[in-house]
């Protein structure tokens, strides 16, 4: 992928800063030390006039990194709007930029996009450069039609801030109230029907002389798309035949197609953003946008790749013409919803039938309206027989009567006026329903589909639009959220299996060979493999299709399809045949069809003769025959023979003998050890199976695999992870009762992320209606975060600072020769003398023994980050390695260990390493215990900690157990103290003859009993104050060998008495819990205070840990930054939200805490 550029340091900005001096047209910048002696007028001859391209793009290239935008394009756009030269420096801006971000550089590291004030001057030169880069070019001239469209889209998605001048300056051009003066009037007036308010808005907007930016733009796609420009039409086809042509059959110019995709990804964007779609939709509809395109381009998809790729943009912006939301106020539509929308239209449909042309569409009339929108359709067949005998004279009024053609043309197409019907008619899948469908394991068709899956950095040329969602800064809904992620992470798995694949096939080298003689002489062909690779295996037997279930009720796929395969491990050495032995329930598996016939045996394409061909513009010094890696390689598939390729999940694996080799703890006979044929039976997808079964051939199809391919582990846990998405994306409507509001308007970059924070308002507001939150004006228990008293006043240092009652003045004092101690702060405001200063109220506390505490002096940053996370809200903790974000996330978990004993907080991390790393630092403090610790996931072994268990839920039981066996050792040995019970009790073993159960009524029959009898005995000896001698009536001094006891002593021996018993009864349920799975699960739900796991496992174990009924309230992420987006979210939804009639109705969830190095 592109490489990120770093940003220059803050005197380098500081430098390149734009000087304030008057400027003259073409005046001379002496910048010799950069730029040399150079005006505008020279800058634009050698960055837009040179006629060599590889020169003209190197000079944009070092001018750019030289600063030549800030230094001399921008003060000259600022001061010199008269200039001749004006529309030259608005040309060169809009240059510069546009490759700024083609090198793969972002947004927000452009001087402009940063140095863009709110002042007069900046504002008024921007709508100037606006006005005239946008008004005053030529439409034709597609070079820089499509710099001006990159200009856009980067300016437009860099943020989304709806209060952002420069972002509001563009959507005007763009989309927004005026948009609609362009709009046929008929539907205008339908459209401001809807609300009074939109009425007023458009009255007080004025049309103007000229056409608004994208008007012009949308026409010239249109033309481009429908052959009404010079070019021609795009190829000649019929409208369901596939687009089989050679790449050059098409002719139009590399720079028409680039600013046809540039201007369609525009398009997607603006609909991706709630802030500009509205108006954008209505004038979209209005104008037939998504019907003229899909009859220009077809609905079969096109070979040649920059037609295709045109396809698969103008898919998404169907997709998102029909997305299911609310624009007007963005409320998300369910599927009732969407139905009955166009239910209405179904009936409004036959209303106008019935009252203007009752007799000639009867069966319009009185077809149900289910008939009508026939769900999905994207062919007019179904229509066609309501309208059978209906002229096209009719057919163009009813339409203009309902509103869909702005007048009554009847020189339109009988067709163009059915798909208009169809597409206002027919239901669009639901996103859900589409995401139902997908199938989870890519074919050979995605894999080597470069418009989709592109290639690496290396092969990718920088002007490059490619097909893929993309996050940008807002969403429509948490539907349009996980769907975009879904999309993302089921290609990214594609492109790495890709790899993986080609690996495997291209080191077992298949051949064609004679592999017998039939009996009428005739030769049979067949692909054998010469070469051999760890990953893959020949099939020695056709796989066969086992078994084939039928859909279940309201579903269309099959609901299993299993199948058997046996390969021989025979050929495999030792550690490669314990590779493949190790495979079992739930490893993802792919089969592959290679047929030596197909083979073409040509060699990958040269890198510069690619780029060549696809107008790209890296030039290549070295390495002149270096060709694309086979990776990379759109023809690999012709070039191996590679024919069928599909995905499957094992599910029993078992030797020749029958012996079920996958189920855990099953025992081999010897004499069946030395068995090499394996039977794998598998799940197949069934998405997949439906669609093949649809095709035809789909029996021989499965039967024609010939290799099996394996992945490593940990990279084959995708299939579960894309799951876990669609589930989500089943289920988005409950995300908003899992999310807590102040975070659900950030993640859809609709709110200001600073309302998240704890000292905002919103924040406070929410504090004070929470249950189960620290009030604003609460103690915050910082526990062990300061080292002492000097420490304290150095975290604070613009604040006064109360300790104990008194003021703490000067340094403070150093902990040499003062035991430690924990403090709690409150945070107020100093109302004395009139003061604005913040108060700092501080309580010191004991400081607990035996464990050693925080050991970091943190700075006042670190200090303020530890409050944020103490505090309900959101907060970021980010710094460059080595600045302590582990050490404060660390100082975060444990004060809400300590601070909210009732609540649970989850540490989510991005490898098992951070997850080391945390643990370890939590076990160095000591002042956890360790049975509230659990880790799920793999990595636990490299755990370096004191504790002689691991934190795995196995680990933690076999913890619980163990020291519920020693405490109920302690338990009988104070009983026989008592003389109570004896050793004859005991067990065989000399075990314990006491349960959980039994000792809590020991403990309420005996133990109670005495206590009571010692507080009255000591009232009536008059023994009140601490150092009173108690030992004669103390009734535990056998127990505790203790020759004199003091009544504080007794008391602290009460205290331990009551810990074993307390700490028992947490034990109690795994005496009733019989099983590992039961004990594992209660010990998550219910015992575990700090539940840590990596992002990848929170994604893979959601689903379990929802049945189980999991809760939190605290998150804490470490390594956020390495994080995909998605996989940052997953973590966040981990428990069930609450029921709509529940008394709170609000999220469990509380606080968020993120570290990150970006």
């Amino acid at each position: 992928m592109p490489v990120r550029r770093p940003r220059p340091s803050k005197s380098v900005e500081d430098e390149r800063a734009p000087k304030k001096v008057a400027l003259e047209p073409n005046a001379v910048f002496d910048k010799s030390d950069k730029h040399g002696a150079i005006d505008l007028h020279d800058l634009y001859k050698r960055c837009v006039l040179e006629s060599d391209k590889i020169r003209r793009l190197k000079n944009i290239q070092r001018h750019e990194e030289q600063g030549a935008l800030e230094d001399i394009i921008w003060p000259f756009l600022k001061q010199n709007f008269d200039s001749k030269d004006y529309f030259h420096a608005c040309h060169l801006l809009v240059l510069f930029v546009s490759h700024h971000f083609a090198e793969g550089a972002y947004a927000n590291e452009s001087f402009f996009f940063e140095s863009v004030s709110h002042s007069n001057d900046d504002l008024a030169a921007i709508e100037k450069f606006l006005s005239t880069i946008l008004y005053k070019t030529e439409q034709s001239d597609f070079d820089l039609q499509t710099q001006i469209v990159h200009f856009l889209d980067v300016a437009l998605c860099r943020s989304g801030n709806r209060d952002d001048e420069l972002f509001q300056g563009i959507l005007l051009h763009v989309s927004g109230i005026h948009l609609w003066h362009w709009m046929p009037d008929r539907q205008r007036e339908l459209e401001l029907k809807k609300s009074a308010g939109l009425r007023r808005k458009f009255a007080g907007s004025t049309k103007g002389d000229n056409k608004i930016w994208i008007v012009n733009n949308l026409r010239t796609i249109l033309n481009l798309l429908e052959g009404n420009s010079k070019f021609g039409a795009l190829v000649k086809f019929k409208a369901d035949e596939t687009i089989d042509l050679p790449e050059d059959s098409v002719d139009i110019p590399p720079g028409v197609w680039l600013f046809l995709h540039r201007s369609l990804e525009l398009l997607i964007d603006l609909l991706s953003m709630a802030s500009s779609r509205f108006f954008l939709v209505a004038y979209l509809n209005s104008i037939d946008f998504s019907v003229r395109c899909r009859l220009a381009v077809g609905n079969e998809f096109a070979v040649p790749e920059n037609l295709r790729l045109v396809q698969y943009l103008l898919t998404k912006i169907n997709s998102l013409l029909a997305f299911p939301i609310q624009d007007s106020n963005h409320r998300s539509l369910s599927k009732i919803d969407v139905l009955s929308m166009h239910h209405a239209r179904a009936t409004t449909l036959q209303k106008m039938a019935h009252r203007h042309y009752p007799q000639e569409l009867q069966q319009v009339i009185y077809a149900g309206v289910g008939l009508l929108c026939g769900q999905g359709s994207i062919n007019v067949s179904y229509l066609e027989r309501f309208f059978v005998g209906f002229s096209d004279k009719n057919l163009a009024h009813l339409l203009y009567r309902m509103r869909l053609i702005p007048e009554s043309d009847e020189s339109q197409s009988r067709e163009t006026m059915l798909q208009i019907l169809s597409y206002y008619l027919s239901i669009p899948p639901y996103p859900t329903d589409q995401l139902k469908l997908y199938p989870l394991y890519p074919t050979e068709e995605v894999l080597w589909d470069l418009s989709i899956i592109p290639a690496s950095s290396s092969q990718l040329r920088p002007t490059q639009v490619l097909a893929l969602p993309k996050l940008n800064a807002q969403y429509l809904s948490f539907q349009d959220y996980l769907i975009r992620n879904f999309e993302l992470v089921r290609l990214e798995s594609a492109y790495d299996i890709r790899s993986d694949l080609v690996d495997a096939i291209r080191r077992v080298r298949p051949v064609l060979r004679q592999s017998s003689l039939e009996e009428d002489e005739t030769i049979t062909l067949k692909t054998e493999f010469n070469g051999w690779s760890r990953m893959a295996l020949e099939l020695v037997e056709p796989m066969n299709i086992i078994e084939v279930r039928p859909p279940k009720l309201g579903e269309t796929t099959s609901a299993q399809v299993t199948a058997e395969f046996t390969v021989d491990l025979e050929r495999c050495g030792a550690s490669i045949r314990g590779e493949w032995e190790e495979l079992g329930e739930f490893d993802n598996l792919f089969l592959v069809t290679l047929d030596a016939s197909k083979m073409n045996g040509a060699q990958a394409p040269l890198m510069k003769d690619y780029h060549l061909q696809h107008g790209a513009h890296k030039m290549w010094d070295t390495d002149k025959e270096k060709r694309v890696p086979d990776e990379e390689d759109g023809s690999f598939p012709k070039r191996f023979g590679v024919v069928v390729i599909r995905g499957c999940m094992v599910m029993q694996v078992r030797d020749e003998h029958g012996t079920i080799l996958s189920d855990p703890g099953v025992s081999i006979p010897d004499k069946q050890k030395g068995s090499t044929k394996k039977i794998f039976r598998v799940a197949m997808d069934t998405c997949q199976y439906s669609s093949d079964s649809k095709l035809g051939g789909a029996s021989d199809l499965y039967k024609s695999f010939n290799l099996v391919v394996r992945r490593h582990g940990r990279e084959n846990n995708f299939k579960s992870i894309l799951e876990t998405i669609r589930g989500l994306t089943e289920g988005a409507g409950s995300i908003s009762r899992v999310l807590p509001k102040w975070l659900q308007s950030i993640l859809l970059g609709a709110g200001d992320p600073k309302s998240a924070s704890y000292n905002s308002d919103n924040m406070k507001s929410y504090a004070l209606h929470t249950v189960g939150v620290n009030k604003p004006t609460d103690y915050l228990d910082f526990g062990d975060t300061f080292l002492d008293q000097k420490h304290l006043r150095a975290s604070f240092p613009e604040q006064k600072i109360k300790l104990d009652g008194n003021e703490l003045t000067g340094d403070g004092d150093s902990i040499d020769g003062r035991p430690r101690s924990n403090f709690k702060i409150r945070f107020s405001q100093d109302l004395e003398n009139g003061s604005e200063k913040q108060l700092v109220e501080a309580v010191s506390l004991p400081f607990p023994k035996d464990i050693s505490g925080n050991p970091v002096p943190f700075t006042p940053a670190q200090v303020e980050a530890v409050r944020s996370g103490l505090s309900p809200g959101l907060t970021l903790v980010v710094g460059p390695p080595g600045t302590g974000k582990t050490d404060v996330a660390v100082q975060i978990i444990a004060s809400l260990y300590h601070s909210f004993p009732t609540q649970r907080t989850v540490i989510i991390t991005h490898s098992n390493a951070a997850l080391n790393d945390i643990f370890t630092k939590v076990m160095a403090r000591g002042d956890i215990d360790e049975r509230y610790l659990v880790r799920l996931g793999a990595g636990e072994r490299d755990l370096d900690t004191n504790s002689d268990h691991d934190f795995t839920k196995i680990g933690r039981v076999a913890y619980s157990i163990q020291r519920r066996g020693k405490l109920l050792e302690k338990v009988q040995c104070l009983s026989e103290s008592l003389g109570i019970s004896g050793k004859a009790q005991r067990g065989a073993d000399g075990s314990s003859s006491y349960t959980c159960e039994s000792a809590d009524y020991f403990r309420k029959l005996h133990i109670e009993r005495k206590k009571l009898d010692f507080e009255s005995n000591a009232r009536k000896a008059g023994l009140s104050s601490d150092g009173d001698d108690v030992t004669e009536i103390f009734p535990f001094t056998s127990y505790f060998q203790t020759k004199g006891v003091t009544l504080t002593q007794a008391r602290e021996h009460f205290g331990a008495i009551d810990g074993i018993f307390s700490e028992l009864a947490e034990y109690r349920p795994f005496e009733m819990l019989r099983s590992q799975r039961q004990r594992s699960d209660y010990l998550i739900n219910k015992q575990a205070r700090v539940v840590a796991m990596t992002c990848t496992h929170a994604a893979l174990a959601r689903s379990n840990l929802i049945k189980l009924g999991f809760e939190y309230d605290n998150i804490v992420m470490e390594e956020s930054g390495q994080m995909l987006e998605i996989e940052t979210f997953i973590p966040m939804l981990l428990q069930k939200g609450s029921s709509d009639e529940s008394v709170s109705g609000r999220s469990r969830l509380k606080r968020v805490s993120r570290a990150s190095e970006t």
